[in-house]
C-alpha cells in the first residue's frame, strides 16, 4: 500500500499542469492541494515568471519545508538579513508563523513543493510520523532522480 500511495503522489506532482495565470488571490502565485489530512497538508505551486508573492505567513501550522522543483528560487525571510538562494530540489525549514516572501527570479513558470505540518494534528502517532516521512522520503528521492533523468535526456538533444 505504502508504494501505491508514493506513486500517486509522484504522479500527482509531476503529471498537474502548470498554471500561467494569477492566483485567486491576485498573487502571482498559483497553490495547488496534493494532499491535505488532519495533521499535514502537501501543496504544489506554480509561480509566474520574474515574481514575488508577497510576504505571508501560516500561522496555523507548527512547521513546513520549502522545496524547488525545477529551477532556482529566492526566500526573503523577515528578520534575516540576507535572502536564502535554493537550487533546484533544495529545500528550506519554516517554524510556523514565519514570515516569507518567495521571489522567481527566471523568466519561465517555476515550481515549488511545501508540506506543512497542521497544529491540531499533533496528536498523530510516532509511528504514522515515521511511516509519513519514510514515503515522503521516498517519493521525494523518486521524483528528483526523475527530474535529474529529463534533464539529462533534454541535454543530449
Amino acid at each position: 500500500m505504502k508504494r501505491y500511495s508514493a506513486l500517486t503522489f509522484l504522479a500527482l506532482v509531476l503529471s498537474c499542469s502548470t498554471a500561467f495565470a494569477q492566483g485567486p488571490d491576485g498573487e502571482p502565485a498559483t497553490p495547488t492541494t496534493l494532499i491535505e489530512n488532519a495533521q499535514s497538508r502537501i501543496v504544489r505551486v506554480d509561480i509566474l515568471a520574474n515574481s514575488t508573492r508577497s510576504m505571508h505567513n501560516h500561522p496555523d501550522m507548527l512547521w513546513h519545508v520549502f522545496v524547488t522543483m525545477n529551477d532556482p528560487i529566492v526566500l526573503t525571510i523577515q528578520g534575516e538579513a540576507n535572502p536564502v538562494k535554493l537550487g533546484p530540489w533544495q529545500s528550506h525549514f519554516f517554524k510556523g508563523g514565519t514570515t516569507h516572501a518567495i521571489t522567481n527570479p527566471n523568466p519561465r513558470v517555476v515550481q515549488f513543493l511545501e508540506f506543512f505540518s497542521k497544529k491540531a494534528g499533533t496528536t498523530a502517532s510516532i509511528e504514522s510520523l515515521e511511516d509519513a516521512m519514510r514515503t515522503l522520503a521516498v517519493t521525494l528521492a523518486r521524483a528528483a532522480a526523475e527530474a535529474v533523468e529529463n534533464q539529462s535526456s533534454g541535454d543530449r538533444r
